[in-house]
């Protein structure tokens, strides 16, 4: 708590100084000060010529922040409380299956909040590690934590398989089109099913600065091409996200269309089950390994 209670005088000393400047400084100054406390509330920093070398380091990351440009508003880009948001967003110091720790993005000291409920209800949606984002919905009375989410964990490339249908033509009766798919199923061998039929992967990317980007290859159906029997979903499409009291908020790339309210189900580090409001999606975590790997493919392919 002392090292914390000095790095809280030297914020305040800075922006002191650089009140007439930019309050851009104040974001990168904010946002380093994280990254500092964290290094010194989990090691024994005792000299002050350790001390001295951190403060000093933190000048010189300072400047350089300074220069490199402006992202974000001094928050993590997603976890900013808009109105109507009781959410508690910071940055977790410690976690364990009892209680959590989490530093407000305000630096005012370290607040600690039981899980266990959350723990019984399934409501630990990625658990926090040192130096995460994460997001809390409290009880009533702020004691407890309902829910936990940790938005590092959310961000990543999130894919599922989307397997065809048989199209049906828009003049075909309930009775003919039965009829199609006995014909097909008795005519057909497997491997030209699995052929014909064949999943695609789908997906989005959920990034920083709210950036939401889709991941596949969207497949043309019968209505556009005249040529598959298999039809595809349209997949959803979108552009951004935030979080809003415990849910995921999508804004769609169309601009007629409303936002996407869903819920979490699971999120663990390779898995995600979203509700939508037509019903549950399932995604698997898309590493970065294998978008190497498929470039990697594509290239020799050329």
């Amino acid at each position: 708590m002392q090292n914390y209670k000095i790095f809280q005088y030297l914020q305040g000393y800075i922006e002191k100084m650089f009140n007439k400047i930019n309050k851009f400084i104040f974001i990168c100054a904010r946002k380093l000060f994280f990254h500092i406390y964290l290094l010194t509330l989990h090691t024994n920093i005792c000299n002050m010529k350790t001390k001295l070398f951190l403060i000093l380091a933190f000048f010189a990351l300072l400047v350089n922040a300074c220069a490199g440009g402006q992202h974000g508003n001094g928050q993590p880009s997603g976890v900013q409380n808009k109105p109507g948001d009781s959410t508690f967003y910071g940055l977790c110091c410690d976690c364990n299956d009892s209680i959590i720790e989490v530093m407000p993005y305000d630096l005012s000291d370290p607040k600690t909040f039981d899980i266990t409920h959350a723990w019984k209800n399934h409501e630990i949606l990625g658990m926090p590690k040192t130096g995460d984002n994460v997001a809390i919905i409290l009880s009533a009375d702020s004691q407890y934590a309902e829910k936990v989410i940790n938005i590092d964990l959310l961000k990543g490339k999130w894919c599922y398989l989307e397997v065809p249908t048989l199209r049906r033509p828009a003049a075909m009766t309930d009775k003919e089109f039965a009829m199609l798919e006995k014909h097909l199923n008795d005519s057909i061998s497997d491997s030209l099913r699995q052929e014909m039929f064949k999943p695609v992967e789908y997906g989005i990317e959920i990034g920083d600065n709210h950036n939401v980007s889709f991941v596949g290859m969207r497949i043309k159906n019968a209505e556009e091409t005249g040529l598959q029997l298999a039809e595809y979903r349209a997949p959803k499409m979108y552009k951004g996200w935030e979080l809003f009291n415990g849910n995921l908020v999508l804004t769609p790339m169309a601009k007629n269309m409303h936002k996407d309210t869903v819920d979490f189900k699971i999120l663990k580090q390779d898995s995600l089950i979203i509700f939508f409001d037509d019903g549950p999606q399932g995604y698997y975590r898309k590493k970065v390994e294998e978008n190497a790997d498929s470039i990697g493919k594509n290239d020799k392919s050329k």
